[in-house]
């Protein structure tokens, strides 16, 4: 009968205890055989299960009676080869080739070089080989960019900025790689699995984090501009060697187990909109939190590793699989000295990656230093009281009316969105509109004018802060200032974006998609996927 795996079995067995097996197929199989356990002896099958099921053979007794009825039957082939002159020479000349084998593995696992695809270097040319880097990393600092869907929150765009901005001050070169996974989002099904789709949503994000670099207001924090930052794409990164690559991605599947590869799963765009009414308040944007370094390997807990388990689709849980295995590989093949992240979820496949590369079974192959995680927190433009987890760090998985996103009305939307806006008076620990304060207004034009008054300067945030915890700065006179000067980051945004080809390309390409999937009268109506 067809088991729930799928598997065909002569017999149905619901237990699957594999002890009660041993005794039933080898220690009561020969004629006459009796089995002994907690004080009682068996001549049936049917008689030790009973008991188990009972509660009157419990589990520690069935095991110690088990081994003392399995070692019972070995005793005859061990006393032989102990005994017997020409069994024991046969027995110690397999035992000596068996530790000569092992130790040959041993010597050949160390001595042989670990099997990656230098990602960059084919595509960046020049700089340090990863292979002569110092001991402290001298690889690039890479950012890696999240799944992509049709809607690119402006927060995001901030977010990644500074992480590219931090990376390149922490690179001992002084060189950032921006990594769009395009190939890793077509195994998620990102975007109904449609390449012109995902292509056209990194595309738009790069030319938005074009457009918001050249609006900063300190030339020195510039970072799109010159050679210090480079677009990749994993598609092409791989295709320079997809061989060694997926070998290495194989690897990495050989070497670590479900449960642990389940932990590092890369972040769904969707958890993080699905969870609107829950989670982590705005005011961690504006609490000033710090930066923390960390070149820790280990795994933690998080909520990317509920996915793959119930309730999610076999071809579901093996893509977020293999995307994980694959960004253990990206990170092997880009050798960053430094990976900019933000704490939770968006660090999880990075812990993973830093993880495997730890392990016995890659440090005495690789001699590399591992990357540093420099965690920096996460730029969000959510505007509600709640606003969900990994706001900030990810697209949204839909447009929505608590959030700035990329292509908003700049007058209209800015105000509309601005005015729903929680905003308690006093509260400095959860205000968006003060978060986006400062990590929108204060950080690209330098300055916030609320009443005819100027802030700032390097305490412009401080002064905001201590203001609006005084009641001296009121919601009715921070809310319009707010929505002015997001208006002109959003007018400034969307002139640059229709001024691109490549934007404009990409902004139709994504907005011929979101048609084909609008569910039609009669029906749904999914967007194919491509073969």
């Amino acid at each position: 009968a067809p088991s729930a795996d799928g598997e065909l079995r002569l017999v149905v067995d619901d237990l699957e205890n594999p002890c009660l097996d041993y005794v039933k197929h080898i220690v009561l199989s020969p004629e006459g055989a009796t089995f002994t356990a907690g004080g009682a002896t068996y001549t049936t099958y049917e008689a030790v299960k009973a008991a188990f099921l009972e509660g009157a053979l419990s589990e520690e007794a069935l095991k110690a009676g088990l081994v003392t009825a399995v070692d019972a039957l070995v005793a005859p082939v061990r006393k032989h080869f102990a005994e017997n002159l020409e069994a024991r020479a046969l027995l110690g000349r397999i035992t000596g080739y068996k530790k000569e084998d092992a130790a040959a593995q041993t010597s050949a696992a160390k001595s042989k070089p670990l099997r990656r695809h230098p990602l960059l270097k084919p595509l960046l040319g020049g700089g340090t080989p990863p292979e002569q880097s110092s001991a402290g990393g001298g690889g690039p600092c890479v950012v890696f960019a999240p799944l992509p869907t049709a809607h690119c929150p402006l927060g995001l765009c901030l977010t990644l900025l500074r992480r590219i901005r931090a990376g390149l001050a922490a690179a001992p070169e002084g060189k950032a790689v921006l990594w769009l996974p395009d190939w890793s989002a077509l195994v998620l099904s990102s975007l109904g699995g449609d390449t012109k789709a995902i292509r056209a949503a990194y595309t738009l994000l790069v030319e938005s984090l074009r457009a918001l670099d050249a609006l900063q207001v300190d030339p020195s924090k510039r970072v799109m501009m010159g050679s210090r930052l480079q677009v990749v794409w994993q598609s092409e990164a791989v295709l320079q060697g997809p061989s060694d690559y997926w070998i290495s991605v194989i690897d990495v599947g050989r070497a670590l187990k479900l449960n642990q590869v389940q932990m590092g799963f890369l972040p769904l765009p969707s958890a993080a909109a699905s969870a609107a009414a829950s989670g982590e308040a705005s005011g961690e944007a504006a609490s000033g939190e710090s930066a923390t370094v960390s070149a820790d390997g280990k795994a933690g807990e998080t909520e990317a590793a509920a996915g793959g388990g119930p309730g999610h689709a076999p071809s579901e849980a093996a893509g977020r699989v293999v995307s994980a295995l694959m960004h253990c590989g990206d990170v092997l093949g880009c050798h960053p000295s430094v990976i900019p992240c933000s704490q939770g979820a968006d660090e999880a496949p990075h812990k993973l990656a830093l993880g495997y590369w730890a392990s016995a079974r890659v440090a005495a192959r690789n001699g590399l230093p591992p990357p540093v995680l420099l965690r920096l927190p996460a730029v969000s433009t959510w505007l509600s009281k709640d606003r969900p987890p990994g706001s900030g760090q990810g697209f949204s998985a839909a447009s929505s009316d608590d959030e700035y996103l990329v292509g908003d009305d700049p007058k209209g939307g800015a105000n509309k969105k601005m005015k729903r806006a929680f905003c308690e008076p006093g509260n400095v620990e959860n205000n968006p509109p003060l978060a986006v304060a400062r990590d929108v207004l204060l950080e690209l034009l330098g300055k916030v004018e609320v009443d005819g008054k100027v802030f700032s300067g390097s305490d412009a945030f401080a002064s905001m802060r201590q203001a609006f915890a005084a009641d001296e700065l009121t919601p009715q006179a921070l809310k319009p200032a707010v929505t002015q000067g997001v208006a002109l980051v959003l007018d400034t945004l969307n002139d640059a974006l229709k001024a691109s080809p490549e934007a404009k390309k990409a902004d139709a390409a994504l907005k011929q998609w979101l048609k084909a999937s609008q569910p039609k009268k009669g029906g749904k109506q999914q967007p194919k996927k491509k073969k």
